[in-house]
């Protein structure tokens, strides 16, 4: 684990993880330091669902932390961001982790041109995420 000088508590920024991640991807965690490098240490944790701890190696470049984990469980994942052992404004972060491989069809064996076909989608397993269903024509 490295632990880089930090800057004031008050100047470290993360927005956040907009979209929801897939599973074995990596994902990379960048915060803010606003041009500060004063003396201190960013430490960046991701927590499983599970509870289990991943504590991730964090890069320094500039006034910008870089930190990456790669989630091997479906579920909502806990992303703190400490500051010399305290979590910055708003950490823990959440991070949403899915599995499209969980993700279940039925019904599509046999179909017939110009008939409806009716199938099932069942992704109750697959964690938050978006279901697409495209139609080729």
């Amino acid at each position: 684990m490295d632990l880089y000088p930090a800057p004031d508590i008050g100047h470290v920024s993360f927005s956040g993880l907009s979209e929801p991640c897939s599973i074995g991807s990596i994902v990379e965690v960048v915060i803010n330091a606003h041009g500060d490098s004063s003396a201190g240490s960013i430490l960046v944790e991701a927590i499983a669902p599970s509870g289990s701890v991943k504590n991730c190696q964090v890069l320094k470049k500039g006034s910008v932390f870089t930190a990456t984990f790669t989630p091997n469980e479906v579920g909502k994942w806990q992303i703190g961001i400490l500051y010399d052992n305290d979590h910055i404004r708003g950490s823990p972060f959440s991070c949403k982790v899915y599995d499209a491989n969980l993700v279940q069809v039925y019904g599509l064996d046999v179909g017939l041109v110009g008939q409806k076909l009716k199938f099932s989608v069942n992704a109750s397993q697959a964690g938050d995420g978006f279901l697409k269903v495209f139609f080729p024509e």
